[in-house]
């Protein structure tokens, strides 16, 4: 009689034991979807701080899977984004070297997982570090970082043309990758840092070559490509590059940049150009938007060169409205000062 009754009882024991484990199991799922879930939403509003606290939650609580790797990422991000400084720079590398050690793992597994994702993810956090060291002039480390993530090959040599650096990227151990804004980085960092004119030139071209033509980032490669010809004193090639940017309609910093250059190419070249007419389509862009402050004195300037300065002075009050705590301003006060007295407007002189 023992047995027949005790069955019973442990029948029921077992599926209590079992039931509140799947209950545990389910509450524990439904907790990292809130959480994530709130990570989100506090990262799309630009709460960092909570955001952070949050992923980072999410990916304790599912330790060594693709959801812990995309909520450390965005833990990383979001301590980024709150204060830069080499502690959230030290915090992305270890990001990235975790984020390697699970694609091979996942790889050799033969485990599913979002590798394009993971290589969005990996590529702006490579960039974020290398602006950060540019900027913190650590030139040697971002540019080797670059390299690296890019498979440029030890052997490519910085005179090579762009066709024969991809060529030789190609056979390195690392293989290139499509990377139109690591290109675009690099390419700035020979441009701006190293003044490496012809290695500029090569990541530019690689930038043009592996992104569509409506891409922001494209538009911004042949920038790049056309001053690099600016500045080789090839005025042609620079032309050429210029003609083909304005095709497509740019954001409108980048408009007004490459109009102005334009004009000191078209000078250049010895071609004649009426400077204001020419101008006068980016002097409305950048009063209806929002270009930096540096663009819109240098288009001012450029209105002044060409006898414009009524125009000049509208974009230099928009200076003065726009960004009135910037060196800039201070100037362009003065600017606008002495003018409104040389033409005996004491009041709007002493504003």
């Amino acid at each position: 009689m023992y047995p027949s009754r005790i069955i019973p009882f442990l029948s029921i024991a077992i599926y209590l034991v079992f039931g509140l484990v799947g209950f545990a199991q389910l509450s524990e799922s439904n907790s990292i979807v809130a959480l994530y879930k709130s990570a989100r939403t506090n990262y799309a509003e630009r709460q960092f701080g909570k955001s952070a606290q949050e992923f980072r939650a999410v990916a304790e609580l599912c330790p060594g899977s693709e959801l812990a790797i995309q909520c450390e990422y965005f833990a990383s991000m979001s301590d980024w984004a709150l204060e830069p400084c080499d502690g959230c720079a030290n915090k992305l590398s270890s990001w990235l070297a975790k984020a390697k050690r699970f694609q091979e793992d996942a790889t050799a597994a033969g485990r599913n997982f979002d590798a394009a994702q993971l290589l969005r993810w990996t590529e702006n956090a490579e960039l974020v570090h290398a602006k950060w060291d540019r900027q913190m002039h650590r030139i040697d480390l971002a540019e080797q970082r670059l390299k690296s993530f890019l498979g440029w090959a030890k052997n490519a040599s910085p005179n090579a043309s762009p066709s024969s650096i991809q060529e030789k990227s190609t056979r390195s151990e690392s293989e290139p990758k499509s990377s139109p804004n690591g290109w675009l980085e690099l390419g700035t960092l020979f441009l701006e840092d190293r003044k490496d004119y012809p290695a500029a030139q090569a990541c530019f071209e690689n930038a043009i070559h592996c992104s569509n033509p409506t891409d922001r980032v494209h538009g911004q490669a042949m920038w790049g490509a056309a001053l690099v010809c600016w500045h080789q004193e090839q005025y042609a090639a620079a032309k050429t590059i210029l003609d083909s940017l304005f095709v497509q309609e740019r954001d409108d910093a980048l408009s007004i940049q490459a109009r102005l250059l334009g004009i000191k190419v078209s000078k250049a070249l010895g071609e004649t150009i009426d400077v204001a007419k020419t101008l006068e389509p980016v002097v409305r862009l950048a009063l209806a938007g929002n270009p930096p402050v540096a663009i819109l004195y240098e288009l001012a300037m450029a209105l002044i060169d060409a006898g414009e300065s009524s125009r000049a002075n509208d974009l230099m009050l928009q200076i003065v409205y726009r960004f009135p705590e910037t060196p800039v301003s201070v100037e362009v006060r003065v600017r606008l000062a002495r003018n409104a007295a040389e033409n005996k407007r004491w009041t709007e002189a002493k504003e």
